[in-house]
This record gives C-alpha cells, structure tokens and sequence, in this order.
C-alpha cells in the first residue's frame, strides 16, 4: 500500500529532547522522513499533500513502556468503580449490572471509600450471581460468597483469603486468588473483543502513542491481539512481556516479531498491602509478600537469557527490589532486566541498578495517586518514587501507565513527573521526562532524522515551553504512525 507524500510546515519539529534539536518544517514519503526545514524541505520536488501547522509543536510518537492494552480496551464492558465513595454507591452498581455468569468490576479505591462491602453483601446485592471487583492496583479484590466457592477449586494459599474472627471469610482476596477469579471473568464475544481492541488503539493514537510494551496476562487476549497485529490491523508497534503460564505461546509471538520476554511477579502493591517491605508497614501489619524467592529469580535469568529474551520483575517494596537486585547480581549480570514500577528504592540499590544495566520501568502517576503513601510508609516516604534520584545516578528509565490502573495519556504521565510528583525532590525536567515515554533505546537519539521511521505527534501547544502545570492539558492534533496519518482532531 503506498504512503502518501506529506509536508508539514510553519511548525517546531523536535527531532531529539536532549538537547533539543528543532526544525521548521519536516516531510516524509514512503514512510521514511526525507527532508527537515524549509528549506530543504521547499527544494524537493514531486506531488506533496502540505499541512501548515500554524506554530504548533512536533514531536516523536511516544511509547507506553508498560500498559494492560486489551484489559484497558475491554473495561468498559465491566463495571467501573473508580470514584466510588461509598459501600451503598457500590453495591447499586454491582446490582444494576446486567452481566450474565460472573458480575466483573474494577477500581474500587478503599482509601477514598467510608467502608467495603463483605462477601455475604456482595451474593446479596448480585441476586446470588458470583461477583469479583478488583482494586484499582489488581492485586487485591471483593469476592461473594459464590465467587469464594471457585476458589475451593483450586490449592489457594490460605493466607491470601481474608477471615474475620471467627475464621469466615470477608470476601477480600489477594494476588494468587485474585489471577485464579480473573479466569472466570466472562470474556466479550470474538467479534466483539476484535471491534474493542481497534477501538482502544484508536482512543491511543488520540493521546500520541505508537508504541506500547504490553504486560499480556491473559491467553485469549494475547491470541487475538497478536492476529490482530500479523493482519496489521494493529499498526502501533507492540512488544509482549508475558507471565511464565503463557510461554507456549513463544513460537507464536516469536515468529510474529512482537515478543519482548517474560513477565514474573515478585510482590504486591503498595495499596493493597501486598508489596514486600524490608520492615512492616506503618499503617498496618505485615510486611507484604514476597512471591519469588532468589532461587526460582535465578532460573528465570537463565531461562530468559538462554532464549534471548528480556525480563520484566514486578518489584514495588525495597524487599522485593532488593531480591531481584541480589539475584541479578549472582547470576553475574543480565542486560536484558527490567524493574516494574521499582517503587521503593534506597540509595544504594539505585546506585546497584544503574551498574548492572537493570532498566527501571516508572509509571508516573503513581505519584500523584498514592496520596495514602506517607501514612502507608511513614519515614521511608523519600524512598519512593525516586525517579530524579535514579536519573541522576545513570540509571535507565521507561515510563508507562499501568493503564487501565492509571490513564494511558502521557501528557497526564509527563505533568506527574514534571509537576504533580507528591515528593517535590524527585521531580524531573521536561526533557527527561519525554525521553521517558521514547521508544526502547531510542534515548539521546534523533528519532525524525532523515531515514527515519516517520512516526510523529503535533500538538496544540510545545510541552517544553507551554509550562510544568499545564502539561496535562496538551492536546494531539494529528499522529503519524510510520508515514500514515492515523489521527486527527480536525
């Protein structure tokens, strides 16, 4: 299929952010970029479909270093509590939902709500449908009485169903049993979940997103974006990262050039209380949970670095950074790690990270979120988030949303980490933001240099001058995705 010939002039092309490298005027044809400003962009000659910008910035289509992509596409089949306040304001949801099987919601927020429903509330208001709502982090959820019954057919560890005094269960359930009830969730129909996926890559391409690194945890969902993807029906670049239950589907993804490595929880959420500390939380008892061991980290190494593949450790509390850290080190070092969210993080694990190549993989509106964590944490609240901290010590960082936990747009990301970050020690520059959100190794480079791929975001405004606290307020104009215009506001 031919691309068309296109100029854009009378705009601010930055073709890198570090420094910033700027043009007036940029053209690409057959995909590739062919001229930059104008230059030599007026000395080419042929048939050209020329845009004037009217000032407005340029920049490299951004990428989502770490997004659930068909969960976020599907959620709004599901029941969405996010915001709700109260128990009576989300037991009427659960009872006006018209869902058949199991009654499915997400992003309920404890912090924010006067109290949570029990098992025996949730079978009533549901009519004795089983019911299962996740907690906006997904690693903890509210189960009735009739969902607690699937669980009796599984070997669930007993510490990861909450009982009340007397030894009943109160319908929380955490991590493990929480990835055994998302088996249950009643899936959309094949057409439908095709008609969804397009959708969600099109609500993407309204944010100016070309890329997307995808935690995949679900067969069904990685069978069908992946076909989606070889039809090149799905034209954003996509790189899996998949939970260890999926690797018969390597072969697959392998030949379809959309594998990245695996994807292995190592704790919790700091929400939820699951994420594994070094000392116990100060809000709470416990100290989280650590779901792998050293041992069972260093075989993933190996496994991962025998196919060639990269690995992505869920580790948010400094003990389950720490095990990971520890463990990369014994296996004498592996370039091919990432730390998911590496939430907590002292000095001298930072200073560990950036020595053994280990990338570390932030999602910036998590410091905007957590508005719970010094009273979660209490004296380590500097510990979190430490983003400018691991910058500066040479460390490799990747942004992302963790969508649907967090909005995918990352101008909303960029604004957390430039301006909204609870901890103003930790805030990034503008620059150092956006390198975030570039493709795998594209930092320091010039991604619209003439030969490159002609993937590019124009905006309503230059997110380097328009100012920190208006960051999440830019809009996408028009996105370009390898020479193909696939969005625009007009």
């Amino acid at each position: 299929m031919s691309r068309p010939a296109v100029v854009l002039t009378g705009c601010r092309v930055y073709t890198s952010f570090n420094p910033p490298k700027t043009y007036d005027a940029i053209a690409w044809k057959d995909g590739f970029v062919v001229g930059l400003g104008s230059e030599e962009v007026g000395a080419l000659s042929g048939d050209w479909k020329v845009f004037n910008m009217a000032g407005k910035a340029v920049i490299p289509a951004m990428t989502d270093h770490h997004i659930h992509f068909v969960e976020y596409a599907v959620a709004d089949e599901y029941i969405d509590l996010r915001g709700v306040r109260t128990k009576a304001e989300l037991l009427t949801r659960v009872r006006m939902s018209k869902q058949g099987g199991m009654v499915y919601g997400a992003g309920w927020d404890d912090s924010i709500m006067d109290s949570i429903p029990s098992a025996s509330d949730l079978e009533s208001a549901s009519g004795g449908r089983p019911v299962f709502l996740e907690r906006v982090c997904g690693h903890l959820g509210l189960a009735s009485t009739s969902a607690l019954k699937i669980l009796q057919r599984y070997d669930v560890n007993p510490f990861l169903v909450d009982r009340d005094g007397g030894g009943n269960p109160t319908g929380v359930v955490r991590e493990r049993a929480v990835e055994l009830l998302r088996r249950h969730i009643p899936k959309p129909a094949p057409d439908r979940l095709r008609a969804l996926i397009l959708k969600g890559q099109e609500r993407l391409f309204s944010y100016g997103l070309g890329g997307l690194d995808i935690i995949a945890m679900d067969g069904e969902y990685l069978k069908t974006l992946t076909m989606l993807k070889v039809k090149k029906d799905v034209r954003m670049d996509i790189r899996f990262f998949i939970v260890p239950e999926l690797m018969e589907s390597l072969p697959a993804l392998r030949e379809a050039g959309v594998l990245a490595g695996l994807k292995v929880f190592v704790d919790g959420s700091l929400g939820g209380g699951t994420a594994a500390l070094r000392q116990p939380y100060s809000d709470r008892p416990g100290r989280g949970l650590l779901r792998e061991s050293r041992s069972s980290i260093l075989k993933y190494l190996e496994i991962c670095d025998s196919l060639g593949l990269e690995i992505a450790f869920h580790a948010i509390g400094d003990e389950a950074v720490q095990t990971v850290l520890d463990s990369v080190e014994d296996y004498g070092g592996f370039k091919g790690v990432r730390i998911e969210h590496a939430s907590m993080m002292d000095d001298e694990m930072i200073e560990r990270a950036a020595r053994l190549g280990v990338t570390l993989s932030v999602q910036p509106m998590f410091a905007v979120s957590d508005r719970w964590l010094r009273e979660r944490v209490g004296e380590r609240f500097w510990m979190c988030y430490r983003w400018k901290s691991m910058l500066e010590k040479g460390c490799s960082v990747v942004a992302g949303s963790d969508a649907p936990v967090e909005t995918p747009n990352p101008f909303h990301g960029l604004w957390a980490a430039v301006h909204g970050h609870i901890n103003p020690d930790e805030r990034v520059d503008i620059t150092q933001a956006l390198e975030m959100y570039l493709p795998k190794g594209a930092t320091g480079k010039e991604l619209l240099a003439r030969g490159c791929k002609a993937s590019l975001v124009a905006l309503d405004r230059d997110p380097l001058t328009c100012g920190p606290e208006n960051l999440k307020d830019v809009r996408v104009v028009m996105t370009v995705k390898d020479g193909e215009i696939v969005y625009s506001s007009s």
